[in-house]
């Protein structure tokens, strides 16, 4: 009898285990694919299966990226962005807790595949991320990111390359001075993690003074768009 009652607890504490090392987290894709010659938002949402919040651990564990596009790689989560040199070599980074039963928890990869950034290198390369429960390290999702850098969009290469902004760091305005051929219409101010914070109407031809003054310290992101809602040109800034 006592042998027999040793084996149910064993067994109680198998199922137990498995329980516990169930899989909380999914990804919206499995693979993500980019192409083109500008600025990128690759959104792939984390999915808690769960009903409770769930902390993540993600670190990118492979990618052949050439050295040129990883200073304009960037991935965010609900908490931050990691850019350049520190998504690779491998370092691990934590999210908040995302909320349980959760469909389109944040999570994303950026990418500048534009000349006048400096991503000249062209081709098709990979970057794959790791994310797992940090409470349940078994707990895991891979997510894939296929880019491929081409030679398109000839215009927004051309039409890049003169954009100056300063002062940088700013601490209440920031101007911006651009071609008149880029067709400059609009300014859009994005913060660390994507969120759009502030959009300004250009009204010069070639210049505009972005007022900064009421932005929290930290990195932004603008975004020049012309008179078609394209997006142009994204440069990063500094607020002090």
């Amino acid at each position: 009898m006592k042998k027999f009652i040793t084996l149910l607890s064993l067994a109680g504490a198998l199922l137990t285990a498995g329980s516990t090392y169930a899989q909380s987290i999914d990804v919206q894709h499995d693979t993500v694919t980019v192409s083109g010659a500008g600025f990128y938002d690759a959104y792939n949402y984390i999915i808690n299966t769960t009903t409770s919040p769930i902390t993540i651990e993600w670190k990118v564990i492979s990618t052949n990226f050439p050295s040129d596009w990883i200073g304009n790689t960037g991935i965010c989560d609900n908490k931050t962005c990691i850019s350049g040199g520190g998504l690779w070599p491998t370092t691990t980074y934590e999210t908040d807790p995302y909320a349980g039963s959760i469909t389109n928890g944040m999570f994303k990869m950026q990418i500048d595949l534009a000349t006048a950034s400096g991503t000249t290198t062209t081709g098709t390369h990979y970057m794959r991320v790791r994310l797992n429960n940090k409470f349940a390290p078994s707990d895991t999702a891979i997510q894939t990111y296929i880019v491929t850098k081409t030679t398109t969009s000839v215009k927004v290469v051309k039409s890049t390359g003169d954009i100056t902004m300063y002062p940088n760091p700013a601490t209440s305005a920031l101007n911006v001075v651009f071609d008149a051929n880029a067709d400059i219409k609009n300014i859009a101010v994005y913060n660390i993690i994507g969120k759009q914070v502030n959009m300004f109407r250009v009204s010069g031809a070639t210049s505009a003074s972005l007022n900064v003054e009421n932005l929290s310290d930290g990195i932004y992101f603008v975004r020049l768009m012309n008179s078609n809602g394209e997006v142009v040109a994204t440069r990063k800034f500094t607020k002090q």
